[in-house]
């Protein structure tokens, strides 16, 4: 099989809600399985622009994918993300 790692990955970003009081759960996903411990539940106050953070230790091998996942838990109104950035670190 392949080698795995462990990768500590920083995933930050700054997103704008449609309507205000929008509760929006984010998180990341290997392969298109959500990383548990990654999950982080926002509620967007107003229609500002909001950040927030994500750190993780995921394990990862040659070609898998790590994915960012966003959910409106309010309604099915959508969110803008007006800025992203991931960072993963192998150990």
């Amino acid at each position: 099989g392949a080698t795995t790692r462990m990768f500590h990955c920083a995933l930050s970003w700054s997103t704008q809600a449609a309507t205000a009081g929008d509760v929006f759960v984010l998180g990341m996903a290997v392969n298109g399985t959500p990383v548990a411990a990654s999950k982080v539940i926002q509620t967007l106050a107003g229609t500002n622009i909001q950040g927030s953070a994500i750190h993780s230790f995921v394990e990862l091998e040659t070609n898998d994918v790590l994915t960012l996942y966003v959910g409106n838990m309010t309604a099915g109104r959508n969110v803008v993300v007006k800025s992203i950035n991931l960072f993963a670190m192998g150990m």
